[in-house]
């Protein structure tokens, strides 16, 4: 085949393929096969290429996002403050050691062998925390800061749901301070190698997040400045949902601190409760055959082994975590780059009637997810679906069990109070 023939074939194929493409345009638009003119169709090129440009752009977004939470969250702690020093924690392992006196020669035996086993004790201690920390240090004081990050768990495999239903296991801490818009508390301190240590922890995001977890030995000046430093931006962009209320940037009153960490700790603490009653409802729905089945391959820690009667409630606690930390930020008169927070104006009733559209919001997700499991468990989706029987009046008081809210309670003004969780109405 000549020159001049392969390029008449090319020209046919080309206009054979500009054809079938204008075609399915026209269709999509859902007007006629010569409706469409030629400057529509050279918009939906350009459309079609700026979106396609968008795509790659957001693979490659999320594909850098992925590189830089495999190297972990340690780039992201602050260089050395000004009048501060950075180490390694494996170049001073004995970095809490009090002062002693060394062993004279011809000592007792035991007592070097013991100041050697501390040696020993506290650099597997440095060596264990050297990929995820930095010490600083000045006049004396120490501050070591960690950073774990932990990605989501995947609910219906026995890992998640063992993972889950312990999360709610953790100690009261005091509030502390809201930094970067995370907020720190302490459960106390505690001593090791002779100092009395003081150590605080604060934590970005919720299912996947970043923990970071200070052990100091200094004044709340020292440690505040170090905690300022850190790069929050930088640890907020590793999650797959960035935080909207962490940042920087952000700023909180000085006198709304400690309220605002203390409401933000039992925010969390409360979605950790749900997501464990969850997991402990998903154990008791374990399909025994994939349970064996999973034993048997060995991949039963990691496998799906539920039946699949429980929804999983993650994607639900996610968005309404979010939506209450910034209500809690707006109420705090906190600020991000020196916009103030907006408050949240719907309800769970106005979403609730608002149909459609209450599956945009968390607190309608909430209530999607409340009607779902609800009806699973009196028997199927399509009973929960219908009207609720109305109360009869019996003369007695009703408690209804409630979705604990915290940013605001309306029920005082209709007769009804709150006790922890449940609703008591006359």
């Amino acid at each position: 085949m000549s020159v001049k023939q392969l390029a008449g074939f090319a020209a046919v194929c080309g206009l054979v393929f500009l054809g079938v493409d204008y075609e399915q345009q026209a269709r999509r638009a859902g007007i006629g096969f010569a409706e469409l003119g030629v400057s529509g169709y050279a918009a939906t090129i350009n459309d079609r290429y700026l979106g396609f440009k968008a795509e790659r752009r957001e693979a490659e977004l999320e594909q850098d996002r992925r590189r830089r939470w495999q190297l972990g969250g340690k780039p992201y702690l602050p260089e050395a403050p000004a009048g501060m020093e950075r180490f390694s924690l494996p170049d001073r392992p004995g970095m809490f050691t009090a002062e002693m006196a060394k062993p004279e020669d011809g000592a007792d035996p035991l007592a070097e062998l013991d100041q050697a086993l501390d040696s020993a004790r506290q650099q597997n201690w440095a060596n264990d925390q050297h990929p995820y920390s930095w010490g600083y240090s000045k006049d004396g004081e120490v501050v070591v800061v960690s950073v774990r990050l932990r990605g989501k768990l995947n609910p219906n495999t026995l890992q998640g749901m063992v993972a889950s239903s312990m999360s709610s296991m953790t100690l009261p801490e005091d509030p502390y301070a809201v930094i970067g818009g995370v907020a720190f508390g302490s459960d106390g301190g505690f001593r090791k190698d002779g100092r009395k240590l003081r150590d605080f922890k604060g934590i970005v995001g919720l299912g996947e997040r970043a923990t970071i977890q200070v052990w100091a030995d200094a004044s709340d000046h020292t440690i505040r400045t170090v905690l300022s430093a850190i790069d929050y931006d930088g640890l907020n962009s590793l999650l797959l949902q960035p935080v909207p209320t962490v940042g920087n940037d952000v700023t909180v009153p000085s006198a709304a601190e400690l309220d605002l960490a203390e409401a933000i700790t039992r925010l969390r603490g409360e979605m950790r409760r749900i997501e464990s009653r969850a997991a402990q409802l998903k154990m008791e729905d374990i399909d025994p055959g994939k349970l064996v089945a999973g034993a048997l391959t060995g991949t039963v820690g990691h496998m799906d082994v539920t039946g699949g009667g429980v929804p999983d409630v993650a994607a639900t606690l996610e968005t309404v975590f979010r939506e209450r930390l910034t209500q809690l930020m707006a109420e705090a008169g906190a600020a991000k780059g020196g916009a103030a927070f907006q408050q949240a104006e719907q309800t769970l009733a106005d979403e609730g009637a608002d149909g459609e559209d209450s599956a945009r919001g968390g607190l309608g997700k909430l209530a999607g997810l409340t009607s779902t499991l609800l009806g699973v468990f009196k028997g199927g989706s399509s009973q929960a679906a219908g009207p609720a029987p109305a109360p009869q009046d019996t003369g007695t008081t009703s408690q209804v069990t409630v979705s604990k809210g915290l940013a605001g309670d309306s029920s005082q003004a209709s007769g009804c109070i709150r006790r922890g969780t449940t609703l008591t109405c006359d």
